[in-house]
């Protein structure tokens, strides 16, 4: 845009700063945080345990229908026989940005013998977590919820980690961007070929 003229300090009216509520306006002395039950006090932040973690280790994994943004479905129940790491996600979601390099390098050296990674974005837009995968190389294929029920578990929020192995139990299961090492554990425990992908990513 190209402004042909500029004007620098010119007096602003004194009709700017005044404010005329309308006639059903109620003062109040403070405004009401409604966020702020789900805070933890700024003195005990740092010093709180991680929040509880479901216990869904060892259950059937969910039945799950997934919806890619061009309009494709997979069951999860056509994998069956290979283990499938879940990542619940959004662009907008800071922590689980940052787990998205410990996603690629697992996906990367796990899948080789046989692991399927899949991402399942919460977005309003779908295709704003494809452009986000596709600017940063990461390949795995991205499937679209939005709306957080398309796995039907209990978590205090995104990311969610949930690892399925190949007899279609619950292996590893996290909301938080927390337990990288649990995470890496869970992968190992999937056999010999998944703890010795695990040793080349991590080195």
């Amino acid at each position: 845009v190209i402004y042909p003229v500029m004007s620098l300090d010119e007096p602003i009216p004194d009709e700017a700063f005044r404010f005329s509520p309308p006639p059903d306006a109620k003062l109040v002395d403070n405004f009401t945080d409604p966020m702020a039950k789900y805070r933890r006090p700024a003195s005990t932040a740092r010093q709180s345990a991680p929040l509880p973690q479901p216990d869904y280790i060892g259950a059937p994994a969910p039945k799950l229908v997934l919806t890619s943004a061009d309009g494709k479905t997979l069951d999860l129940a056509s994998l069956r026989g290979n283990p499938v790491l879940i990542d619940l996600w959004a662009t907008w979601c800071g922590p689980c940005l940052k787990e998205m390099p410990m996603i690629d390098r697992i996906f990367r050296y796990a899948r080789p013998a046989g692991l399927y990674v899949l991402g399942i974005d919460q977005d309003k837009n779908p295709t704003d977590a494809l452009d986000y995968l596709k600017k940063r190389n990461y390949e795995w294929p991205d499937y679209h919820d939005g709306k957080y029920t398309c796995v039907g578990l209990k978590s205090t929020g995104i990311p969610v980690l949930l690892l399925i192995d190949a007899s279609g139990k619950i292996a590893y299961f996290h909301s938080g961007a927390d337990d990288d090492p649990g995470l890496l554990a869970a992968v190992r425990h999937l056999g010999p070929a998944f703890a010795s992908a695990m040793d080349e990513a991590e080195k």
